[in-house]
């Protein structure tokens, strides 16, 4: 079945298709590629095949162009970001809780013996360890989110 460009452009001459094909500005994409298509199709001498790979290339810089100031503009995944900046505090936050509990111990006097203490320091170090981990873990599967897509925009030019 023929689409409304095909059945357009199979009533323009060749030259008339040629000048659809270089006019950038005066043609939408697809439209110029559809009379590359039909310049093809009537076996011209016009290399109707380059014109098509210069409009694709210039489609993937385009978006490759609005890829990269999005990104230099935005972050895309500002909660996340923010996520691991609250759990990062929240592990210096439970360490240094550990340690003034510590401290109000030795303080009162309290008996509480050794291998309590011990648990408290245990706790402390490992929840930080778990915390500061976590942050670290969501930060970089946003780097390589990024980077997977930093790489298929420059591996796809």
């Amino acid at each position: 079945m023929e689409n409304n460009f095909e059945k357009l452009l199979k009533k323009y001459s060749n030259e008339k298709l040629q000048e659809i094909i270089l006019d950038k500005e005066g043609y939408v994409e697809d439209f110029r590629i559809a009379a590359s298509i039909e310049l093809k199709r009537r076996d011209s001498d016009f290399d109707s095949d380059a014109y098509k790979n210069e409009l694709e290339q210039s489609r993937k810089e385009s978006i490759a162009s609005y890829s990269s100031t999005n990104e230099s503009n935005h972050e895309k995944y500002p909660t996340l970001s923010g996520i691991s900046v609250v759990i990062k505090i929240l592990a210096w936050v439970t360490i240094l809780a550990s340690f003034i509990v510590l401290g109000v111990i030795a303080s009162k006097d309290i008996k509480l013996g050794f291998p309590t203490i011990l648990a408290i320091l245990f706790y402390a170090v490992v929840s930080f360890i778990l915390l500061y981990a976590i942050s670290e873990i969501i930060k970089l599967f946003i780097d390589i989110e990024k980077n997977t897509r930093t790489n298929k925009n420059k591996t796809s030019d």
